[in-house]
């Protein structure tokens, strides 16, 4: 089980407090899952890539989240995942540093059901 901290801030927006949610990745969860690990060790242009940044996963399920993305990287991220069935999206909230990263969700076909329950989980979160 992940360990949570909560903690009460005040925001830019005119001072509006909002709870600021961490979640400490279990052993094992940092990084990403061994499937894509492979898949990247095998392609030179992946490696040199600095979107993955600040890397981990829940189930098979790989997060990313970046300071930015050049249009060069989202390419050859794009290529990789046409190359090898994957499916990825970039969604702008991120847990690493809220407001200055965003969040890359790389997953395979057969992890749907997997995915879109964890899609679920946080659009409930808000």
């Amino acid at each position: 089980m992940a360990i949570t901290f909560k903690r009460q801030i005040i925001g830019c927006r005119k001072g509006v407090a909002e709870t600021l949610t961490l979640h400490i990745a279990k052993a094992g969860q940092i990084f990403f899952p061994k499937w894509l690990d492979k898949l990247i060790d095998n392609d030179v242009d992946m490696r040199r890539l600095r979107l993955f940044d600040h890397c981990r996963h829940i189930g098979c399920i790989a997060y990313c989240e970046p300071y930015a993305a050049s249009g060069e990287e989202i390419a050859v991220l794009v290529r990789f995942c046409e190359m090898h069935n994957l499916r990825f999206a970039f969604i702008g909230i991120a847990q690493h540093y809220p407001s200055e990263t965003l969040r890359i969700v790389i997953w395979r076909p057969q992890d749907d059901a997997e995915h879109n329950k964890a899609w679920e989980r946080e659009e409930a979160q808000g």
